[in-house]
This record gives C-alpha cells, sequence and structure tokens, in this order.
C-alpha cells in the first residue's frame, strides 16, 4: 500500500507500507514503541493521529481518537473503528489530504472481515455457491455472541450472483451503514453490518454492481432507528449532504408536496363538474325519451 500526500492538484509520494501496518501522526519520538511510525510535519494532526493495518487481502485505517479527526472521502470517520480502503480513496488526517494507492485490489477475493469493536476476530471467503456466515442460534460461528435464542441472528449466503444477509430472530438488532434492517439485503462492496457490538465489512472491490443508484433507505427498508442521522442523511446519489442542503432538499420536497396538492384538488372538482354534466345531460335524455314513447 502506498500514501501519497495531496497539496492543491499535486501529488508526491509520502510512504510506501512495507509490513502489514504502520502508524501516523505529529510526533515520532513520543511514540517510539509504534513501527513503523510515520511523521506528519502539521499541528493539527495529533501526535498518533491513525492506524493502518492489513486484514487478510484488505487494508484499513482507524482513527486513534485524534482531536481535529480523520475523514474518508469528506465522511469524518467514528474513532476507534477500522475502516476498509479502496484505491483512490481520500483520507485527510485534521488538515492534511491523502490519497490513497491500491492498484491491485481488484484481483483480491472478496470476503467477510469481523470485529468486535475495533478487536480483530476474523475473516470468511466468501465461496461461490452456499452459505458464507451465520452468526446466533445453535451454529453460530461467533462463539461468545450473545444470542436471545435457538434460531440465528444473522445469516449471510450466497444466492444466484448476490450476497444476501437477513434474519431468523429479528431480536438483535440489525443495522446496514447505520440504517435498521428490515428485510433482506442485498450487499455491496464496503457495506457495514452492526449486530450487537458485531461490526462486518462486505469487501467486494471486484465486482461491477448495477449503474442504479439505490439510496441507503431503499435498501434497509428503513424503519426507525438511525445511529448518526448527520452522517447518513442522503440523497438518492447516495452523497452526503450539508445542512443548507438539506434543507434546501426539504423545501424543495414540501413545494412539490403543496403543488402536487393542488393539483390533485383541481383534478377531483374537475372530474366532480364533468360526473354532474354528464348526469343531468343523461337525465334530459332520458325525459325525452319517456316523454316521445308515452305521447
Amino acid at each position: 500500500m502506498k500514501l501519497d500526500l495531496l497539496i492543491g492538484d499535486t501529488k508526491t509520494q509520502f510512504a510506501t507500507f512495507e509490513s502489514d501496518r504502520a502508524w501516523l501522526g505529529r510526533t515520532a519520538e513520543t511514540n517510539r514503541e509504534l513501527s513503523p511510525f510515520y511523521q506528519i510535519a502539521s499541528t493539527a494532526v495529533s501526535r498518533k493521529h491513525g492506524v493502518f493495518r492489513k486484514f487478510a487481502d484488505y487494508w484499513y485505517y482507524l482513527d486513534e481518537a485524534s482531536t481535529n479527526g480523520s475523514f474518508l472521502n469528506g465522511t469524518r470517520l467514528t474513532q476507534f473503528r477500522w475502516y476498509p480502503l479502496r484505491d483512490g480513496d481520500l483520507l485527510r488526517m485534521a488538515d492534511v489530504v491523502f490519497v490513497v494507492c491500491l492498484p491491485n485490489l481488484s484481483q483480491a477475493p472478496s470476503n467477510l472481515t469481523i470485529f468486535r469493536e475495533k478487536k480483530f476476530l476474523m475473516v470468511k471467503t466468501i465461496e461461490p455457491v452456499g452459505r458464507a456466515l451465520e452468526i446466533g442460534g445453535t451454529r453460530s460461528e461467533i462463539e461468545d455472541f450473545e444470542s436471545p435464542s435457538e434460531k440465528p441472528s444473522l445469516i449471510i449466503e450466497k444466492k444466484f450472483d448476490d450476497l444476501n444477509a437477513f434474519q431468523i430472530d429479528s431480536s438483535a438488532r440489525l443495522s446496514l451503514n447505520g440504517i435498521e434492517v428490515l428485510s433482506s439485503i442485498v450487499l455491496r462492496d464496503r457495506d457495514l453490518l452492526m449486530l450487537g457490538d458485531l461490526i462486518i465489512y462486505f469487501n467486494d472491490p471486484a465486482r461491477k454492481h448495477s449503474s442504479k443508484k439505490i439510496s441507503e433507505w431503499e435498501r434497509a427498508f428503513a424503519g426507525s432507528s438511525i445511529e448518526n442521522p448527520e452522517k447518513f442523511e442522503q440523497h438518492d446519489s447516495g452523497s452526503l449532504l450539508n445542512h443548507d442542503e438539506q434543507d434546501s432538499l426539504i423545501d424543495s420536497n414540501l413545494k412539490g408536496d403543496n403543488n402536487l396538492a393542488s393539483e390533485t384538488k383541481e383534478s377531483f372538482f374537475e372530474n366532480t363538474l364533468s360526473l354532474a354534466i354528464f348526469l343531468i345531460l343523461s337525465l334530459n335524455l332520458i325525459g325525452l325519451v319517456l316523454y316521445w314513447l308515452f305521447s
């Protein structure tokens, strides 16, 4: 894995990771026990800002409770949580921006990587067919998962070309990218499933997914619970909205709803008037026929 430093439109090579982990921060002297440690020349960066680590075939990044935070492609990352990286990602640590270089990632096999909070648990490679993972119940692959019943809390299995996730026992809350899951879902690359204290990532960078933009709301059939509303308030293109954009979108939707209601009322009155005229003409015609027959 390689990191390029991005200043304006100019990229310069910053570091190439030879081992399976690396730390980045402002001061190397106070972090001598961490090796390799790459020093960032910025006062906004924390002494020990973040760490990179490779699990199986994929690189992840974790923010070590930095003061000014870390941002992946514009989204602020939750501290002490691993996030999978992809070639071309923009990773900002405080005011310093890096470009992630992983050119051969598309050749890596798809898998499920499972954490308990920040602790790595296991990797499951996705087979061409069949069940990939079962959590909870009598056949749980996570032994110390507190299952409320003998039925599985989560099943992930391959069906045709898709990897599907669903629950049998829904008493344990399941969320997809922060939104509660109420039905069976099809997983896509870098999807994040959370079940209790378990964090499950699906890695599938080589697959060409449908070009149709489907929001997380539609995919997860969101019902009620959102863990981070600011992070997951999205429109159909999947890009994040700031508060001004959210207000503008809400106003637009309200105006659209008002226009639709107005059009519906006008259509109702027009249809009612047409029906009344039809009935009057019909009664007049019936009266003329009866008058002709009995006169």
